[in-house]
């Protein structure tokens, strides 16, 4: 698949413009596959003693809050690794981050011929307009892509994110809830609600049909269809504050056994 053939996912295109603490994760995301693909030097056995504050990846260090050891290639990272650290450290930090990230992404895309389970951050940092991206976006993708450079994959998790709603505030949620337990066709959406296996909630997806402009209650598909897709990436990652945030919601307003 080549970048032009990407098109923005419509669960966070459509409807209800996302929230903060969602869009968040997926810019992580974005940078935590970018990390995946990109060369891992050797660090040396002491931090860099450079002042220059331009540099940024020096002896297999990276400048991150202080200077942090880039994981060798191996520990889960990817052995195709198209890209420079050097080249994404430089894109970021200037000023048309953007635009400079999303080439960068582009190219990773085009070279391995990605096939079509990309992560909606990735496609949303590469094929969405501007204005659904929210400020602060490639802000999270930079600090998923140090996070994982220096870390593991997932390491997203260790960088700050917006807080979830209190459930008692989410109003949209709770509805959305409501009307999922009234749905009986719905079932494999309220099991996957439930579920620890990642792949049950990511094939209950298509059920919810937020695909189709048509379908009744197009925007309570998409609350779930958002907060799904969450909630499949919270146990890969260990994103608990998603996971408890589902899980109060399926008790008090799906009336889950």
């Amino acid at each position: 698949m080549t970048s032009s053939q990407i098109q923005p996912p419509l669960l966070w295109t459509q409807g209800k413009r996302p929230a903060r603490w969602e869009m968040a994760r997926l810019a992580a995301d974005a940078g935590d596959f970018l990390a995946r693909y990109t060369r891992r030097p050797t660090p040396s056995d002491t931090p860099p003693q450079t002042r220059t504050r331009k540099d940024l990846v020096v002896d297999g260090w990276l400048r991150a809050g202080g200077w942090k050891p880039i994981t060798p290639t191996g520990g889960g990272a990817r052995v195709i690794s198209p890209v420079d650290p050097e080249a994404v450290a430089r894109r970021m930090t200037s000023t048309a981050a953007p635009a400079g990230v999303r080439q960068i992404l582009e190219r990773v895309v085009s070279i391995l011929h990605y096939p079509y389970d990309l992560p909606d951050g990735v496609t949303l940092a590469v094929a969405a307009e501007p204005h659904h991206l929210p400020d602060g976006w490639w802000g999270y993708v930079s600090g998923g892509w140090a996070a994982t450079l220096t870390g593991t994959p997932g390491q997203t998790l260790m960088i700050r994110m917006p807080e979830v709603p209190d459930s008692r505030d989410a109003y949209d949620l709770r509805d959305a809830m409501r009307w999922l337990h009234a749905q009986p066709e719905l079932g494999t959406v309220r099991a996957a609600f439930a579920t620890d296996d990642p792949e049950e909630a990511e094939n209950a997806l298509p059920d919810l049909r937020y695909d189709l402009p048509h379908a009744g209650d197009l925007h309570t598909r998409i609350m779930l269809g958002r907060l799904l897709y969450l909630y499949r990436r919270a146990l890969v990652h260990r994103d608990q504050p998603v996971t408890d945030l589902v899980t109060t919601l399926r008790s008090r307003y799906g009336n889950a056994a």
